[in-house]
């Protein structure tokens, strides 16, 4: 066993008598001193404990995050749909003579609400990160 590698099994009681369990035979042997010399400080001892509340408070990860960034995301892109729309007959009024031609208005149809999205969702981290800094 080496000093720096934990043993297997150790308990936080055995560990503050310098003492570690085999997993295997549930035997104690004696663990060299530098090897608690080692433990990092942060480590719990027998009178810490994990506060449960901070194990239940609802956190800004998983599955409710994930939906509403997807319905916000359909969202946008059903709204930059409109507007590239709008803009697409905007400019095909005002004369550009590019716009008469299927494929690239389906072009810019297609790619215009993504990369308008793309750049909506730029400015929300923006946004966020700099209230979040406020703070």
């Amino acid at each position: 066993m080496s000093p720096t590698a934990p043993p297997v099994g150790v308990s936080v009681a055995d560990r503050s008598a310098g003492r570690s369990s085999s997993s295997i035979g549930g035997a104690i042997d004696d663990t060299p001193a530098v090897y608690h010399a080692l433990l990092p400080r942060n480590r719990l001892n027998e009178d810490e404990s994990i506060d449960v509340r901070s194990l239940t408070r609802p956190t800004s990860s998983g599955c409710v995050v994930v939906m509403a960034a997807a319905i916000v995301s359909c969202l946008l892109l059903f709204l930059n749909g409109g507007v590239v729309m709008a803009l697409v007959n905007v400019l095909a009024d005002w004369g550009f003579t590019y716009m008469d031609d299927d494929q690239i208005t389906q072009f810019i149809v297609l790619i215009g609400p993504v990369l308008l999205l793309v750049i909506q969702w730029l400015l929300i981290d923006y946004v966020t990160t700099r209230l979040r800094r406020a703070r």
